[in-house]
């Protein structure tokens, strides 16, 4: 990725580019929030939010792919090939069956 493409994505995923590339993009410049000013009263309380380690980390999302087959379906045609190769080989050979005749 262009690190100049950088400057166009969403704050987390820049975050987690650089730590996965180990380096540091430049951020654009972001207004300073400013607290709200109340004109009289208990001074109001200001939260921030902590950010914890697990936050920090990306979470990895995996679509699976449309076109894999079922084991089930994969077991059934593996036992169907196993028929019929059997059976090509009995009439190639000319063996007879015990419990056919």
């Amino acid at each position: 990725m262009n690190p100049k493409n950088l400057s166009h994505l969403d704050p987390k995923l820049r975050e987690a580019y650089e730590r996965v590339m180990g380096t540091s993009a430049p951020t654009p410049p972001s207004p300073t929030p400013t607290p709200p000013i109340t004109p009289s009263g208990p001074a109001p309380m200001i939260t921030t939010p902590v950010q914890t380690q697990e936050n920090s980390q990306s979470q990895v999302v995996v679509n699976k792919k449309k076109g894999k087959l079922s084991p089930i379906l994969v077991a059934i045609t593996v036992i169907l090939f196993f028929a019929v190769y059997t059976i090509i080989w009995i009439v190639v050979f000319g063996l007879k069956i015990p419990f056919l005749s």
